[in-house]
């Protein structure tokens, strides 16, 4: 919402489903795991809440500054949306989202797509260096290189999910993981609301989150089209 807030209100333009942004996002984050398991160099992304808390158990080797860099997908999502709208403007079957942008051959959009491209290979680039890529929730590039410390309590019990909704759990031991997933599990049992996607050099991909009733929680890339 705070993104479409952005497109200018004096011009009639068309209407952006505000579901799109989700979608976009998703998008993105499926290219690059596509990058990063092609190249089949592993590797994992922290997504962070906007105002993170740290007591050290994430040591970011390479931060960003504030800088347009740092917001690239953001950017690039805002020109997205000013384009669909200004481009439909007058459109009347309502709101113009994911399916007119999937579609459109506008040469404008073509670019626009290029650019979401582009924002993968940087994202999948900054995975392939020793460590975990950190980015904000909005997927802003807060940076890379980061090593969770092994001094996180460990935990022995994950979950499993078999279904999107994490309403279908079976139990699974941590220790069958290797090193680069029982450091996010550790991660995120500390810190609840970071999400993160773990990429295997096999190119197994899992998605790990926490869940208030049962704790850490992992989704197989089989079941979210990875």
């Amino acid at each position: 919402a705070e993104a479409a807030a952005e497109l200018a209100p004096d011009k009639p333009w068309a209407r952006i489903d505000p579901d799109f942004m989700r979608m976009l996002a998703q998008h993105v984050l499926r290219r690059t795991v596509s990058i990063i398991r092609s190249q089949r160099h592993g590797g994992t992304m922290l997504f962070l809440p906007p105002e993170p808390e740290n007591d050290g158990s994430l040591a970011v080797k390479y931060p960003f500054v504030r800088s347009p860099g740092r917001g690239r997908f953001r950017s690039v999502m805002v020109d997205i949306m000013n384009t669909l709208a200004e481009i439909h403007s007058g459109f009347a079957d309502g709101l113009v989202g994911w399916r007119t942008y999937s579609r459109s051959s506008h040469p404008a959009i073509t670019d626009l797509d290029e650019a979401v491209f582009e924002v993968g290979h940087l994202f999948a680039g900054l995975s392939a260096v020793d460590g975990a890529l950190v980015l904000t929730q909005r997927l802003e590039v807060h940076g890379f290189g980061a090593e969770i410390s092994s001094q996180l309590e460990p935990i022995e019990k994950v979950w499993r999910s078999l279904d999107l909704e994490g309403t279908r759990l079976v139990p699974d031991l941590a220790d069958r993981f290797g090193t680069r997933h029982r450091s996010v599990f550790r991660l995120v049992n500390r810190y609840p609301d970071v999400i993160a996607i773990v990429i295997s050099q096999d190119g197994h991909v899992r998605f790990v989150r926490h869940m208030k009733e049962h704790g850490v929680v992992y989704f197989d890339h089989r079941m979210l089209g990875a």
